[in-house]
């Protein structure tokens, strides 16, 4: 048996027919690009779209038998919908058309802003204005873009190079928390926004100073203290550290006597703040930036309610929607400009600006 592999998709309630078929279309291309006329199997999840007797609706019916197995099963080895499955009895077609054309008007777009929405709040019209629901389907769009761009083939010449292995567990791990919190937005659940957002800030100041000017061996000290921390009981940790040490060129002793005795998760800090108190508001210092220890208190205060305007506000005018809507695009795009973006993807990124 060939090699295959294996693309998911899921279409959320809110998302219409012309939506889910273009993300499927992007996905087909997108795989056919990194794995040229490999076998691929589609699965596919729809969340909702379902009429009062449970059946689906018209567009997830057209999605999964039309469009999904008629048109899009040929440049598939199998396809897997909820109503359906379709193995291809032929061989899987990789002439795939450039360009996706729906001609069905009943298909096409109405311009109703009602797919991207905040839910279960009174002021939900925020993310229905026009110029919010239009930068919102950019910053999907430019997300989906940006979770398929090969990032490692495209900076790293030795991928088996230990500092540049941190520094893509970092950008995997980020990519995946900003696909979470957009997802959090759209849905609706500002708490789970404001915290995820501190996360994200968390995230973007510490690897703002592992990438800071000067600091170029400190992401092995990032990663020895981490693993002092996360494995100080196992025998094997030190023979690890011994190779990794070798590998990169390290001190040995220096390292395991630094990190071994006194294993902390933050001790690597130390590096660059030799005194005083290892927490956040230092580390924002440290990076010369007070804003930053300020949208964090902001994001914490909301989190934990700890004033009365966080107690209230949510729940009583648009500003309080759109500064948690203005703080997380701000730090989205901020900390993924710490990692280089092709020309490609440079061009297609969106910029807010909040009015």
């Amino acid at each position: 048996m060939g090699d295959k592999i294996a693309l998911y998709h899921r279409v959320y309630r809110r998302e219409d027919f012309e939506k889910a078929a273009k993300d499927l279309f992007d996905l087909l291309k997108s795989a056919q690009v990194k794995y040229p006329n490999v076998d691929r199997i589609l699965y596919v999840d729809i969340d909702g779209h379902k009429n009062a007797d449970g059946s689906y609706d018209h567009d997830m019916v057209e999605l999964q038998k039309d469009f999904g197995i008629r048109f899009m099963g040929k440049f598939f080895s199998e396809v897997h919908f909820p109503l359906s499955h379709f193995i291809n009895p032929n061989p899987q077609c990789n002439e795939i058309p450039q360009m996706l054309e729906i001609f069905s008007p009943e298909n096409r777009c109405d311009n109703q802003l009602n797919k991207l929405y905040i839910e279960n709040y009174s002021n939900t019209e925020f993310i229905s204005e026009a110029d919010v629901y239009s930068y919102m389907s950019k910053v999907h769009d430019f997300l989906i873009k940006y979770r398929n761009f090969d990032f490692d083939c495209m900076i790293y010449e030795d991928n088996h190079d230990a500092k540049n292995l941190h520094i893509r567990t970092w950008k995997n791990h980020i990519s995946q928390l900003i696909n979470e919190l957009y997802n959090t937005f759209i849905h609706g659940n500002l708490f789970s926004v404001a915290a995820m957002t501190r996360t994200l800030i968390e995230c973007f100041v510490y690897y703002s100073i592992l990438v800071w000017p000067g600091n170029e061996q400190l992401v092995h000290h990032w990663y020895i203290c981490n693993l002092c921390c996360l494995r100080k009981n196992d025998d094997n940790v030190r023979d690890m550290i011994q190779k990794y040490c070798q590998i990169n060129h390290l001190s040995f002793k220096e390292m395991w006597n630094t990190y071994s005795n006194n294993p902390r998760n933050k001790r690597w800090l130390r590096q660059i703040i030799p005194s005083g108190q290892l927490d956040f508001e230092a580390y924002c210092k440290y990076l010369g930036d007070t804003q930053i220890y300020e949208d964090y208190q902001s994001a914490c205060s909301f989190v934990h309610g700890q004033d009365l305007a966080a107690k209230t506000l949510p729940f009583t005018f648009y500003s309080s929607i759109c500064y948690r809507f203005d703080m997380m695009m701000v730090y989205i795009f901020r900390i993924i400009r710490l990692f280089p973006l092709n020309d490609t993807l440079e061009i297609k990124l969106p910029i807010w600006k909040m009015s």
